[in-house]
């Protein structure tokens, strides 16, 4: 069990031989989802049109929650590991839980602005 919500527990670590690859991918994708979500019902005017935002992203981070939080702790947030990382001084992977949600919302904006959004000139 993690100690002042730190996202990896640490028995989790130590039972687990590739557990920097797990957290870049699970976190990579968590946020990558969470991003999408937030262009899409947030950002794009396709999107405010119905006002589903909170919705829509409320239920992504449900969803992260329930798919992501058993295996990384579903952080999704650097801030939101940075935190109890300070208070209780526990560091291990923590580089990771910066790396990969970064990753992850840059990928997930690139790919929305250049590939989903609508050309707005044309």
């Amino acid at each position: 069990m993690a100690k002042l919500g730190i996202p990896l527990p640490a028995e989790w670590v130590m039972s687990c031989d590739n557990s920097v690859g797990v957290i870049l991918l699970t976190e990579f994708i968590l946020t990558f989802l969470l991003m999408t979500a937030i262009f899409g019902t947030a950002v794009d005017g396709r999107g405010k049109g119905v006002n589903i935002g909170g919705f829509g992203i409320g239920l992504t981070v449900a969803f992260d929650i329930l798919a992501g939080g058993p295996v990384t702790g579903a952080s999704m947030n650097p801030a939101r590991s940075f935190g109890p990382a300070l208070i209780h001084g526990h560091w291990d992977w923590h580089f990771w839980y910066w790396v990969a949600p970064i990753a992850g919302a840059l990928v997930a904006s690139l790919l929305y602005h250049h590939v989903l959004l609508e050309d707005r000139e044309a």
